[in-house]
């Protein structure tokens, strides 16, 4: 009955925070169920030890209280910490993750609440009076886990060899996995941001669209599209990154039917593209994450804490780019 009552806090506390459900607070309490649950364990199992001891359910209910709730809130608090960067987080990362934060740190304090409260007014409703103290034999499963904790302890170089050898695979596995902490969104939307030279005015950025528009109206893929002229398209996802106003950019959102119809309208942009010396098309995805602003990015580092800013002229000297 803990987890209800934890989940039904958690979400009235989340609205009064306009923490709506989407995929990271939804993916934070995937993760905090497994936690929740902790602290009102604990105080249920000290009320049995308790009761088999002799005691009353009004003592054994009251130790559980006086007892393990200060280590059970130092616990909850050190899991909390562990989520502060991403609460503390100012980037457009940390716009996107902050509920994350939220989520875990609420709804484990809630829990923790509930533990010291509410765990032992149930186990004084619901656990008997009195318990008898049982010594149960071990299972087949704990049996097993005893003779292979012997066998790792009897033979303890090998077992660090096989660790290390694990390890070893692992990271060899590591490379294998995709570098993307945030996966494009399957949304059927392509995002078009076009740029002409810095002092193109107005007039040359709407009709470079317009050339676009008509090859356009020509692809099959395409279902219908808007088009922004000197801005971006308005932020109807978090994680857009809406463009600066300039009249030397312009912005086309185009739907399209599936990903398959996406895909193959996103590699004739593309070549569309090379087609155009006056302009750059950069087509791209909806991201679920931090959207990437153009096809490359370079990193400017200085060998000092001295900034180039006040070295001018030696720039490429002081800041070697790296470029990807």
């Amino acid at each position: 009955m803990s987890i209800p009552l934890v989940l039904a806090i958690t979400f009235v506390i989340l609205d009064m925070m306009d923490i709506t459900l989407q995929r990271i607070s939804l993916g934070a309490l995937i993760i905090a169920l497994g936690l929740l649950v902790d602290d009102a364990m604990i105080a249920i199992e000290t009320m049995i030890s308790r009761l088999e001891l002799g005691e009353s359910l009004a003592k054994a209910a009251s130790y559980a209280w006086t007892s393990i709730a200060f280590p059970m809130l130092t616990g909850t608090l050190v899991t909390v910490a562990g989520f502060i960067p991403i609460g503390l987080n100012s980037s457009q990362a940390g716009e996107y993750t902050s509920s994350l934060f939220y989520v875990i740190a609420i709804s484990l304090v809630i829990s923790w609440v509930v533990a010291v409260l509410f765990a032992p007014v149930l186990g004084a409703t619901f656990l008997p009076k009195k318990m008898k103290h049982e010594k149960h034999e071990p299972g087949r499963v704990r049996r097993g886990f005893h003779v292979v904790l012997r066998a790792a302890m009897r033979f303890k170089w090998v077992t660090i060899l096989l660790t290390v050898g694990t390890f070893a695979v692992s990271v060899v596995g590591l490379g294998l996995v995709e570098q993307q902490f945030f996966p494009t969104s399957d949304r059927n939307e392509i995002l078009v941001d076009v740029t002409l030279r810095q002092n193109a005015d107005f007039e040359a950025t709407d009709a470079e669209i317009q050339v676009f528009e008509d090859w356009l109206k020509q692809q099959d893929e395409a279902e219908f599209f808007s088009t922004y002229v000197g801005r971006g398209a308005p932020r109807f996802i978090l994680t857009l990154d809406a463009l600066t106003a300039t009249p030397n950019i312009g912005q086309v959102v185009i739907m399209t039917p599936d990903n398959a119809s996406r895909d193959a309208l996103k590699a004739k942009i593309l070549a569309f593209d090379r087609t155009r010396v006056s302009a750059e098309y950069f087509p791209k995805y909806i991201e679920l994450g931090p959207p990437s602003a153009s096809r490359c990015n370079t990193v400017s580092r200085a060998p000092t804490t001295k900034s180039c800013a006040t070295m001018p002229g030696t720039w490429p000297a002081c800041c070697p780019r790296t470029t990807g």
